[in-house]
């Protein structure tokens, strides 16, 4: 445990674990992306143990994690995700989302995304595969996850998650098919071209599928106020124009009428 609390700081002795400065940076990207949708954002104090276990996960399509992991290849049952250590009054909590932990969740979500380090390895134990985090959240209830291969930067990973979140919404892609997009976006870029700054993300579980996001009621009622005005236009002009003289139906008698001159004539 102490070598997994090393790899998130090599100076593990004063007990402190760095601060991510670019988490809230991908937080608030990813909730433009997703302004529409019910979300519920969780940063800095409000980031806690207490909030993920308390709250009624089940309702939400998608979770997505900007932390630290901590890997215990030799232990799994001690691998987790480690949030807010204080709370708003500073006095400390428990800040460590424990693999057992995560096992007693109970999720309904098309998508699980672990924005940390290390979060998609673990021990391959014979007959279950490989057991750490991505298997706990598929345990818990997701049918898929997102996770990484190795030690990740803050920065890339803010702007790749970013870029993926909008090519899924905005473009429409399944998640598979996103992450490729924005890990390819990441390629292309001078700063981040190294393999390093991306290619650490994988998806597990299911490749194929969209995901459709239930959008907030209240942008669900400007939808329905503004079909409702363009239905009310339409009836107004149809009105209009039944009502103009050069429109309005004319009798058989004045039809009959109207040839008779134009005999005359």
């Amino acid at each position: 445990m102490i070598q997994a609390l090393r790899d998130v700081n090599s100076n593990w002795a004063g007990g402190s674990i760095p601060r991510l400065m670019a988490s809230r940076d991908e937080a608030d990207g990813i909730v433009a992306v997703i302004a529409t949708a019910d979300n519920l954002k969780a940063v800095d104090f409000e980031a806690n143990k207490q909030r993920v276990m308390g709250a009624n996960l089940s309702q939400y399509r998608l979770l997505h994690f900007a932390t630290h992991g901590v890997l215990d290849n030799k232990n799994p049952e001690l691998s987790g995700l480690v949030l807010s250590r204080i709370d708003e009054n500073g006095r400390p909590e428990d800040a460590f989302l424990r693999l057992d932990d995560i096992y007693n969740l109970k999720l309904n979500s098309d998508l699980v995304v672990l924005s940390a380090c290390n979060s998609g390895l673990g021990k391959d134990v014979r007959g279950e595969g490989i057991i750490g985090l991505v298997h706990g959240f598929m345990y818990a209830g997701t049918s898929r996850v997102v996770a990484s291969l190795w030690k990740v930067d803050d920065d890339a990973t803010a702007a790749l998650m970013v870029n993926f979140y909008k090519e899924m919404f905005r473009s429409k892609q399944s998640p598979a098919a996103a992450l490729r997009t924005a890990q390819l976006a990441m390629w292309r870029q001078q700063r981040w071209h190294a393999p390093y700054y991306w290619a650490a993300f994988v998806l597990q579980g299911d490749y194929e599928g969209t995901i459709q996001l239930q959008e907030k009621s209240s942008a669900r009622r400007w939808k329905l106020v503004v079909g409702a005005g363009i239905v009310i236009a339409l009836i107004v002009v149809f009105l209009l124009w039944r009502r103009s003289p050069y429109h309005e139906p004319k009798s058989r008698y004045q039809q009959n009428k109207e040839k008779r001159s134009g005999a005359e004539f």
